[in-house]
């Protein structure tokens, strides 16, 4: 069965995992699944759930980013380095994930090719925070708040280059 990319976008297409899709030339084919005895229309009606679900985890998360960027501006008026707060948040995510793996059984195993991925998204990351640190240190909290507004055009942008999104 194929689709139109339009028609079934990757991010909304999940039951209880998801559903096997490969693109051949343009189009979204959809691989042999079993719906749990619904037709894709349904499947495809939870995903107003998943985005609400989704928009409340980003407002939280975008909020939990201010508070961070909050107490940046105050630990680095009482001396703190970004580099020791980058330790520290790194120390915080050990904990956390070791934990998170612990309590939801989550699965561990990853495969050799995801390894150069996985590294340099780690690095990128690290990179994006301690600058977000000393920009956090350098600028009026307003300012610095009001430049990070620019990721949705970046990511965007990008994801149109490299994953051929539609804008």
């Amino acid at each position: 069965m194929e689709l139109k990319r339009s028609c079934l976008p990757l991010n909304m297409a999940k039951t209880n995992g998801f559903i096997p899709l490969s693109v051949e030339s343009g189009d979204i084919v959809i691989e042999d699944v079993d719906l749990n005895h619904q037709t894709l229309p349904e499947v495809i009606s939870t995903s107003r759930i998943e985005k609400i679900k989704g928009i409340l985890f980003m407002l939280g998360a975008q909020f939990c980013m201010f508070l961070q960027f909050f107490l940046v501006k105050i630990l680095s008026t009482q001396g703190f380095q970004n580099f020791q707060m980058g330790f520290v948040m790194g120390l915080w995510l050990i904990i956390c994930n070791s934990l998170a793996i612990k309590i939801f059984n989550l699965p561990t195993e990853c495969k050799r090719a995801f390894l150069p991925k996985l590294f340099w998204r780690g690095f990128y990351g690290y990179l994006g925070y301690i600058t977000y640190f000393e920009a956090g240190i350098l600028l009026k909290l307003s300012e610095a708040q009001s430049l990070i507004l620019v990721t949705p055009f970046f990511s965007a942008l990008l994801g149109k280059v490299f994953l051929k999104e539609h804008l």
